[in-house]
C-alpha cells in the first residue's frame, strides 16, 4: 500500500511539472506572438527560440518563427522553419503557403506556385493561395491561368476590389480592354476613393477606345483627386473629346497643357488641328505663327498660313505670306508658285507674275498643280528644273 502511493505521488509530482511546463511554453508562445504582433521582431524571436530549444517539436514556434523572418526579410530563413511545420505536420495547408509567398517575393515563381498548389490541395478555399499563384502566373505571362485563379477567388470573395484589380491587370495584358475596364469598375464600385484603380480605368478605357468614357473618368478624378492628375492626363482628355469631335472641350484641355509646357511645338500643332475643325482661322494662323517662332528657318507654317489664305481666296495676305517666305528661302517653289498665282488674281503685270511662276517651275514646283495658263506661263521653268536635274 505504501509503495503505491508513493508511485502515485512521484506521477503526480511529474504531471505537475509537465503541466507546469506546457503552461510555461504557452506562456512562451503568447508573447512571442503579441510581440510579433507589434512589430517588435528580435523580442518575438527570443520567445520562439526558447520555446524550440526546450521542445523541437513545436510546430506553432517553428511557423511564427518563419513569420517573424518573413518581416524581417530574412526569408531562407523563413524556408527552412515552413519546411520544418511541413515535416511536423504535412497536412497543415498553411507552411505551403506562406512558403510560396517567400518564394514569390525572391522572384522565384515557379517555386513559388508549387507550394501555393500545395496549400490549394490542402485547402480548396484558400483564397489568399490563388491569390499569389494568379500573380505568380502573371509575373510568369502565364496570363490564362491567371485569369483563371481570380475566377475561383472572385467565386469566393465577389466583395473584394483587389481581386478584381489584379484580374483587370491581367486582361491588360492580354489586350482585352474592355473586359479590364469591367474589372476596374467593380473595384472602384468597392472602394471609390482608391486612385489607382481610376488610373488603370483611364488607361483600359483609352486603349479599347471609348473616348467619351475616358474624359469622363479624367474629368472624375480631377473632382476627388486633383492632385493626381497629371499633364499626360490633361492631354488625354484633349484628344479623346477630339475624337469625340468636341473641339471646344479639346481646346480648353490642349491649352491647360501649354501652360504647363510652353515649349512643347507639338501641343501648338494640335490645337490649331482643333481650331481648323472649328473653322476658327485667325486662331489656327496664330498659333501657326508661334510654330514659326520656334523654328525661323523652317518655312512650313508659314507656308501653312500661305495655304489657308488661299483657300480662303485672300489673294493680298497670300502673297504678302509668299513675299515672307521667299525672305526667308528664296528657293521655295511653293512659295514662288503662290505668290505668282495671287499675283495673277490681284492684276499684277504680266511680267512680274510670269517670272515668278518661271521661277516656281524652275525650283520643282509640279506642273500639274498648275492650271493650263499657269503652266504655260511657266513653261521655261520646266526646262530649267530639267536642266538643273539633268
Amino acid at each position: 500500500m505504501k509503495k503505491t502511493w508513493i508511485f502515485c505521488f512521484i506521477m503526480l509530482i511529474g504531471a505537475l511539472d509537465a503541466f507546469a511546463q506546457d503552461y510555461y511554453m504557452a506562456e512562451l508562445f503568447d508573447k512571442g506572438r503579441m510581440e510579433l504582433q507589434m512589430g517588435l521582431f528580435e523580442e518575438a524571436l527570443g520567445y520562439f527560440n526558447e520555446i524550440i530549444y526546450t521542445n523541437n517539436q513545436h510546430e506553432g514556434a517553428y511557423f511564427e518563427r518563419g513569420r517573424t523572418f518573413i518581416e524581417q526579410k530574412k526569408y531562407y530563413d523563413a524556408l527552412a522553419d515552413f519546411q520544418r511545420v511541413i515535416e511536423l505536420n504535412p497536412y497543415n495547408p498553411d507552411p505551403y503557403f506562406y512558403r510560396g509567398v517567400v518564394y514569390y517575393r525572391l522572384g522565384e515563381y515557379e517555386n513559388a506556385i508549387e507550394n501555393l498548389d500545395g496549400a490549394i490541395t490542402l485547402k480548396s478555399d484558400y483564397i489568399l493561395a490563388y491569390n499569389y499563384r494568379a500573380e505568380s502566373y502573371r509575373e510568369l505571362g502565364l496570363i490564362p491561368q491567371a485569369i483563371a485563379d481570380y475566377d475561383v477567388i472572385i467565386s469566393y470573395n465577389a466583395e473584394e476590389a483587389l481581386l478584381y484589380f489584379g484580374r483587370g491587370k491581367c486582361k491588360m495584358q492580354v489586350e482585352d480592354y474592355n473586359g479590364a475596364v469591367y474589372d476596374f469598375s467593380e473595384a472602384i464600385n468597392q472602394d471609390y476613393e482608391n486612385i489607382t484603380y481610376w488610373l488603370n480605368r483611364i488607361n483600359a478605357n483609352f486603349l479599347a477606345q471609348n473616348f467619351f468614357e475616358t474624359s469622363w473618368d479624367i474629368q472624375k478624378l480631377q473632382e476627388i483627386a486633383p492632385d493626381s492628375v497629371e499633364i499626360y492626363h490633361i492631354y488625354l482628355d484633349a484628344y479623346c473629346k477630339a475624337q469625340i469631335q468636341d473641339y471646344e472641350g479639346a481646346i480648353v484641355s490642349i491649352t491647360q497643357v501649354i501652360d504647363s509646357e510652353p515649349e512643347v511645338m507639338a501641343h501648338y500643332e494640335e490645337r490649331a488641328s482643333y481650331y481648323l475643325a472649328l473653322n476658327d482661322y485667325e486662331n489656327v494662323i496664330q498659333d501657326y505663327y508661334r510654330l514659326s517662332e520656334f523654328e525661323p528657318e523652317n518655312t512650313e507654317y508659314l507656308l501653312r498660313i500661305a495655304r489657308l489664305y488661299d483657300e480662303l481666296g485672300e489673294d493680298a495676305l497670300v502673297f504678302q505670306m509668299a513675299n515672307e517666305i521667299l525672305n526667308i528661302h528664296d528657293t521655295s517653289a511653293e512659295a514662288w508658285y503662290l505668290k505668282g498665282s495671287s499675283a495673277i488674281q490681284l492684276n499684277k503685270p504680266k511680267k512680274e507674275y510670269k517670272q515668278m511662276l518661271v521661277n516656281a517651275a524652275g525650283w520643282g514646283y509640279p506642273k500639274e498643280s498648275m492650271s493650263a495658263y499657269e503652266a504655260k506661263m511657266a513653261k521655261k521653268g520646266f526646262k530649267y528644273w530639267k536642266q538643273r536635274n539633268e
